[in-house]
C-alpha cells in the first residue's frame, strides 16, 4: 500500500501541469525526439511561488500542436535554494537529455548560477522527470550585490571544438550598452569555466536589448535581440547570424519579428521550417511559433 502511496506522489510530482499551455518561453533546446524541446522560464524567486513552473518539456503533437508539462525538479544544489531568472538553456554536445540552464545573474549577492540538468522519460509514460547534476556560479555581483540589467546573462550555447567544451555567453545589452559574447573552455566534470575571449555584440541601437538567446545550428552561431519598452510593449524581435567562426561584431540580420519578444531560438522538425522561437510577451505571456525558409 505504501509502495502505490509512494508511486501516486511521484507521478503528481512528475506531472505538474502536464500537457498544458507554457506560461512564457525564456530559453528552450531542442531534445532527443525532435519534436520534443526543453524551455525554461524566468520565474522570480520571492516574488512567484515556490510551485512556479520553471523549467519543462514541451511536446509538438502529429498534428503539430505544442503542449507542455512542467518539471518539478527538487534538487538545485547546496541549501537547495529555487533558480531565480532562468534566462536560456542549451543542448550539451554528446549527451543526450543533458542541458545547461542559466539565471541571469546575482541577486542581493545570490543565485549567478549555470546548472547542469539532465531530463529523462519516465518508463512506460508520456511524462518527463528532471535532476541536476551540479552546478558553478558565474561571474561576480556588483557593488549592490545585484548583476546589472545590460550585464545579465540572456543567452548560451555549448559548442564541440577540438576534443573539448566551449561556452558561450551572451550578456544582454541595452540601456546604452551593446551586448557581449564571452567564450572558453568548460570543464563539465569539474563544473569548471574559463572566460578566454570577450567580444561586444552590437545590433545598431544599444537601447535594444542585443542578446536574448543564442543557438548554435549547423555550424553557426545565431542570436536574438529584441525591443522590450514595458510589459505592454510593442515588442520588436530579430534573428541575426553572428556567423561560423570569429563572430561578427555586426551582424547579419535574418528575420524581423513584429509584436513578439522572442526570448528563445531552437531547430524545428515541422516541414517548411528550419528553426522554432517562443516569446515571452510579459502581460499577453508567451507562444511557440515555427520560423519560414531563411530569408
Amino acid at each position: 500500500m505504501m509502495s502505490v502511496l509512494r508511486w501516486g506522489i511521484l507521478c503528481w510530482l512528475l506531472s505538474g501541469l502536464a500537457w498544458a499551455q507554457a506560461p512564457d518561453y525564456s530559453g528552450m533546446a531542442q531534445m532527443p525526439g525532435r519534436s520534443t524541446y526543453f524551455v525554461v522560464h524566468d520565474t522570480k524567486a520571492g516574488v512567484e511561488p515556490p510551485w512556479a513552473a520553471r523549467v519543462g518539456v514541451l511536446r509538438l503533437s502529429d498534428q503539430g500542436k505544442p503542449n507542455y508539462q512542467s518539471l518539478n525538479i527538487t534538487n538545485w544544489g547546496p541549501g537547495q535554494e529555487l533558480p531565480n531568472d532562468i534566462e536560456c538553456c542549451c543542448a550539451l554536445p554528446g549527451r543526450a537529455g543533458e542541458f545547461l540552464v542559466a539565471e541571469s545573474g546575482y541577486y542581493h549577492g545570490r543565485f549567478g548560477r549555470i546548472f547542469r540538468v539532465r531530463v529523462q522519460r519516465v518508463p512506460g509514460s508520456e511524462l518527463y522527470f528532471g535532476e541536476v547534476l551540479g552546478h558553478f556560479q558565474f561571474d561576480q555581483p556588483g557593488p549592490d550585490g545585484d548583476t546589472e540589467d545590460a550585464r545579465q546573462i540572456e543567452g548560451i550555447a555549448c559548442i564541440e571544438q577540438d576534443s573539448r567544451l566551449v561556452l558561450v555567453l551572451g550578456r544582454r545589452g541595452g540601456n546604452g550598452q551593446p551586448g557581449e559574447l564571452l567564450w572558453g573552455p568548460l570543464e563539465l566534470d569539474a563544473m569548471r569555466f574559463k572566460v578566454e575571449t570577450t567580444r561586444p555584440l552590437d545590433v545598431g541601437d544599444h537601447q535594444m536589448r542585443a542578446c536574448s538567446d543564442l543557438l548554435w545550428h549547423g555550424g553557426e552561431l545565431l542570436c536574438v535581440a529584441s525591443y522590450d519598452p514595458g510589459n505592454l510593449g510593442p515588442f520588436r524581435s530579430f534573428v541575426y547570424s553572428l556567423g561560423q567562426r570569429d563572430w561578427k561584431v555586426h551582424p547579419q540580420r535574418l528575420w524581423v519579428l513584429d509584436g513578439l519578444k522572442v526570448e528563445a531560438l531552437a531547430p524545428c522538425a515541422l516541414p517548411g521550417s528550419e528553426l522554432c522561437v517562443g516569446t515571452d510577451d510579459e502581460n499577453y505571456q508567451g507562444i511557440w511559433r515555427p520560423l519560414g525558409v531563411r530569408p
